[in-house]
């Protein structure tokens, strides 16, 4: 923030460019696991249905797919 400040940029420009660049780096930051580890977590009871459910969105899959894996899960 003081670098880009010394820029002479304004505020607005700089608070914009912080959040952009802290949410990529949340991105790259966050591991993700495999869908055949969060079906196996989510078979053992590791992690919940719900949490199963979220790692599969964020991997990609569709509410189709999501529910097909599901229905594996007891």
């Amino acid at each position: 923030r003081d670098e880009l400040s010394r820029l002479g940029l304004p505020a607005e420009q700089i608070e914009a460019y912080m959040q952009q660049w802290y949410y990529e780096l949340k991105e790259i930051e966050r591991p993700t696991w495999t869908t055949t580890q969060t079906i196996s977590f989510a078979k053992k009871g590791t992690i919940t249905r719900e949490r199963a459910i979220r790692e599969l969105e964020i991997i990609g899959y569709d509410k189709e797919h999501i529910d097909a894996y599901m229905g594996t899960v007891v």
